[in-house]
């Protein structure tokens, strides 16, 4: 899951533009700091041969504080180890992503 500060402080509130062979897109992202939600608008552009096919997508996700996770996942009965994404080092809030394993 994304944390906090990938979605305040990396997202924020900036638009970022990719272009990959065929596909423009266009990423808008606005952060609300009370909420902890993001709200992003995604605009594809894909072009084959002769045609363009355009796609607008709307994603709103939640971050949580590291210790509300852990306190829920505890809360549900389960153990669990919360990860750096893709690695095994112990997550933390400047993270930009974490994964986690739990188990009851």
């Amino acid at each position: 899951m994304n944390t906090i500060h990938s979605l305040c402080d990396e997202w924020g509130n900036n638009t970022f533009q990719r272009q990959d062979k065929n596909i423009s897109s266009t990423w808008q992202n606005v952060y609300d700091k009370k909420t902890n939600i993001s709200t992003l608008k995604l605009t594809l552009e894909i072009k084959e041969d002769t045609k363009k096919l355009m796609i607008c997508e709307f994603h709103q996700e939640r971050a949580y504080p590291l210790n509300v996770i852990r306190e829920l996942l505890k809360k549900a009965g389960f153990f669990f180890t919360l990860y750096r994404h893709l690695t095994f080092h112990p997550a933390d809030e400047g993270d930009l992503r974490i994964m986690g394993v739990a188990r009851k």
